[in-house]
């Protein structure tokens, strides 16, 4: 295994090794990045249902119809198109759900990669109104990892594997640590400085593009504070008592560590060292901006850049380390059961740090003191290494835990009184039908076959054989630069800071192979200028029996006043997306479906006859952000961009009907939405 860890490592072997480096990630890295990534699509699934049917269904704001014959970009693709009701939608999303779990725990590994990368980028495309630089973020994950192995390390494919390659038929097999096969081999990819070079990408144009008057003089992190669709409680406390001299530290600052990052990834001196640091600087400042603001998924996903940065130092340091905090304990287990063998054996992959000793029940020399061989035969008995402290049933199943990385935090909760006596109870019963179950599995119960089989060790090669050889490599990293390239024309098209001199008319097939998944490299967060203005869609909706009410706000009352000094708006992503983009011109075709939406909003929220919407007025109701130091609020503004009335009030029509009485011009598509 290969662990460069200095400049002089690298210069040694020259631009190519140097290179190579560059482009090397860890096996760990990959497999701890697939598990934190697959939580993260399974929480940006679930953050999306409760809204579901405004967002996602032909009940809602945009129709399948709507998207797909009004599209909101010249290249639009999902697979959640074809799926129109509540329950296709939910079923749709389901199976969502399932690949991203077989994903999270590595099972089939490359096929869920490639499942990942066409379910997340249809998820984002199915509702552009709602896209942010999160969705952007998660799509160029999904597909530069899409080229990388995600499941070498940590993984059920991981473990199959394992299985497949190390056949221990005995007790006496468990005690050889040394042959069992850990993958820790480097992964080399193009793709893997694919991610690097994004990264810098995003930061490199993030930062040059902050060039407006507040950021140069140091203001804009007050905008930013005082944005309230933006800033989360916390952050509407702390705003209060920030004095102006940290303001401006924490602009500069903001600026100072996004151009940081930029020089340390691209640095090729002391490679693993700067990466370390990019990687702490990456982390901290998105935890930064996540604790006292709320950007969707947005600072989450880019933290995910912080675990693939980091090397093999860094995982041997924290093996170290955990070696020195987790105790040592001894299992003592019945070989005769198949069962029992078979989670021994899984135990031993499990224990990568060695920290559990292995070792049979029948041999009444190698128990502890005061234990029996009665006992031994019918009981799980876990020790310490001097044998003075003996564990049985549950709490030994609970030592066992705590000697493995993270398992305490089970281990806590199995030590509990209460739960302890039922987890007792559940061993024991368990432990009663161990033989029984051992047959139907055909593992064996009355001790192993005679004369024991001889171990059996596969090389790993012949267990995972290259896909086509050498050839399919080849292929992987042409896919992989055919990416690079056109991504790399998205980059010179979407901004402004790069030289006119290189500016070039984006090839249509180039174009193609970026948009259509979402790949887009516009980076401007907070740029030229943050923010500068807080507001909301506010709708006057007068019922049939003369209330007025907003069904934005759940048909209560209606409310043209923004938060107070000391609130925040309290809004989730989705619906500051919403809320900002429909009432914009560039998408006043789509009002259409929303004035659709109220006209039935009583029905599809199952409502009484009563509170049928008969007329309505739709309003943007907004202020500006006020000037740095000062603490009154600017008032509150209203602008009108969408009415309808029904005169003779008529029957609501179904809610496949579109209405007609509203007419907005024939748009242009409008531009890709900015990260």
């Amino acid at each position: 295994m290969s662990t460069p860890d200095s400049s002089s490592s690298a210069a040694s072997r020259g631009l190519v090794g140097i290179l190579r480096e560059f482009a090397t990630a860890d096996p760990r890295s990959l497999g701890l990045f697939r598990i934190i990534f697959g939580v993260f699509l399974l929480v940006d699934l679930y953050r999306r249902l409760p809204d579901y049917i405004f967002f996602y269904t032909n009940e809602g704001m945009l129709p399948n119809h709507g998207a797909l014959f009004r599209p909101m970009s010249a290249h639009l693709f999902s697979i959640y198109h074809p799926f129109s009701t509540r329950g296709e939608v939910l079923f749709a999303f389901a199976l969502t759900a399932l690949v991203y779990l077989a994903y999270l725990v590595g099972y089939q590994t490359r096929l869920c990669q490639g499942l990942v990368l066409l379910l997340v980028t249809s998820l984002h495309s199915r509702n552009i109104l709602l896209e942010n630089g999160g969705d952007v973020v998660a799509n160029l994950l999904a597909l530069w990892t899409f080229f990388l192995p995600l499941g070498r390390r940590f993984s059920v494919d991981a473990l199959l594997a394992s299985f497949r390659q190390e056949q221990e038929h005995g007790p006496g097999d468990l005690q050889d640590r040394e042959r069992l096969f850990v993958d820790r081999r480097p992964v080399v990819s193009l793709a893997f400085a694919a991610i690097v070079l994004n990264l810098v990408v995003i930061y490199y144009f993030n930062t040059v593009h902050k060039d407006g008057l507040p950021w140069r003089e140091g203001s804009s992190v007050h905008y930013v504070l005082w944005t309230d669709r933006l800033v989360n409680p916390l952050g509407v406390w702390l705003r209060q008592w920030i004095p102006p001299f940290c303001i401006q530290v924490m602009t500069m600052g903001t600026l100072v560590i996004e151009s940081s990052i930029v020089l340390l990834l691209l640095s090729p001196f002391f490679l693993r060292s700067c990466r370390r640091v990019a990687a702490f600087l990456v982390i901290a400042l998105h935890c930064g901006f996540q604790t006292v603001g709320h950007y969707g998924l947005f600072s989450f996903v880019m933290m995910l850049h912080g675990v693939l940065l980091l090397g093999p130092e860094d995982w041997d340091a924290l093996a170290r380390r955990m070696r020195q905090r987790l105790p040592r304990r001894v299992l003592y287990y019945d070989s005769s059961c198949g069962v029992c063998h078979l989670l021994a054996r899984f135990l031993r992959r499990l224990d990568h740090l060695g920290q559990i000793q292995i070792r049979r029940n029948d041999n009444s020399g190698e128990l502890p003191p005061g234990v029996t061989g009665d006992e031994a035969r019918h009981t799980l008995l876990v020790t310490d290494p001097s044998g003075a402290r003996i564990w049985r049933r549950a709490g030994a199943v609970a030592q066992i835990l705590r000697a493995l990385p993270y398992g305490i935090y089970l281990a806590r909760w199995m030590e509990l009184p209460g739960l302890r006596l039922l987890l007792d109870a559940a061993y024991d019963t368990l432990a009663a039908q161990r033989h029984r179950v051992s047959e139907f599995l055909g593992l064996g119960a009355c001790g192993w076959p005679r004369p024991l089989l001889e171990r059996k060790v596969v090389p790993p090669e012949a267990l995972r054989p290259p896909l086509l050889g050498p050839w399919g490599v080849y292929a992987r990293e042409g896919l992989v630069l055919m990416c690079i390239v056109a991504l790399g024309s998205q980059v010179i098209a979407e901004n402004r800071k790069v030289p006119r001199a290189i500016k070039f008319p984006q090839p249509p097939v180039l174009a193609a192979i970026a948009q259509y998944p979402r790949f887009f490299q516009g980076w401007s967060m907070f740029a030229p200028i943050p923010p500068n203005d807080d507001g909301k869609v506010v709708v006057d909706a007068v019922t049939v029996d003369g209330r007025h009410i907003d069904p934005l706000a759940g048909g209560g009352p209606v409310d043209f006043e923004l938060p107070p000094l000391g609130e925040s708006m309290l809004m989730t992503q989705f619906w500051y997306e919403f809320h900002d983009r429909i009432r914009r011109e560039v998408n006043a075709r789509y009002r259409e479906y929303f004035q659709r939406w109220l006209m039935n909003w009583h029905l599809i929220e199952g409502r009484p006859a009563n509170d049928r919407i008969v007329s309505f007025k739709v309003h943007w109701v907004w202020r500006p952000t006020q000037p740095p130091y000062e603490r009154r609020r600017e008032p509150t503004r209203q602008a009108l961009f969408m009415e309808w009335s029904d005169p003779d009030k008529p029957p609501a029509p179904p809610a496949s009907a579109l209405p007609r009485s509203l007419r907005f011009p024939q748009l242009p598509a409008p531009p890709m939405p900015s990260p």
